[in-house]
């Protein structure tokens, strides 16, 4: 991912802590999929033993995520 070149291991896992923390806020409004979306690129910036299995999905109702 090109957003995240130039960074280490360990601030991008620094970053992932600050971001699973926040996440709560940052996703209230948005549906399920999406939260579950930004779940995933945020579970991607940790370390792999932290990370939680992947989810398969998409937004199916991307007129409620604004």
């Amino acid at each position: 991912m090109a957003l995240v070149q130039g960074y280490t291991a360990e601030e991008l896992a620094i970053a992932g802590e600050f971001l699973t923390t926040w996440l709560p806020f940052l996703s209230a409004g948005l549906c399920p999929s999406c939260v579950e979306s930004l779940r995933g690129r945020v579970d991607s910036l940790l370390p792999r033993g932290n990370r939680r299995p992947p989810w398969l999905g998409f937004c199916v109702a991307v007129h409620l995520c604004y």
